[in-house]
């Protein structure tokens, strides 16, 4: 999960089927917390709920530095989701985009990292 606030890079994959992914946020947010989370930043609320679910959760650190240019880490699951548990079918997997990270590696991902 990551938070833009209109100035983070988003994948294109995203901005061409926006309502595919809208769905895919929607299937994700009505998963039920599975495990625990590990914050790296006090930020609480959907962040730890997010992560409870398995998602890694970064914020955009150009809204808290704004030379860093990258996304921040702010909460770990301690059962990460795969994408096999969301049910998608093949074209929506097809369609997902792939960033070249290791999530539970990477307390940040540059900017230049995300897909456009």
């Amino acid at each position: 999960m990551f938070a833009t606030y209109n100035t983070g890079p988003i994948p294109s994959a995203v901005l061409r089927s926006r309502e595919r992914f809208n769905g895919l946020l929607r299937s994700i947010v009505g998963l039920p917390p599975t495990g625990g989370v590990i914050e790296e930043k006090e930020y609480g609320g959907d962040w730890v709920l997010n992560a409870q679910r398995g998602l890694f959760a970064y914020d955009n650190g150009d809204v808290h530095h704004p030379q860093q240019k990258a996304y921040e880490r702010v909460a770990c699951p301690t059962l990460p989701l795969v994408v096999e548990d969301i049910g998608l079918d093949a074209s929506a997997i097809e369609s997902l985009p792939l960033i070249e990270v290791r999530f539970v590696e990477a307390v940040t991902i540059p900017f230049d990292r995300i897909p456009r």
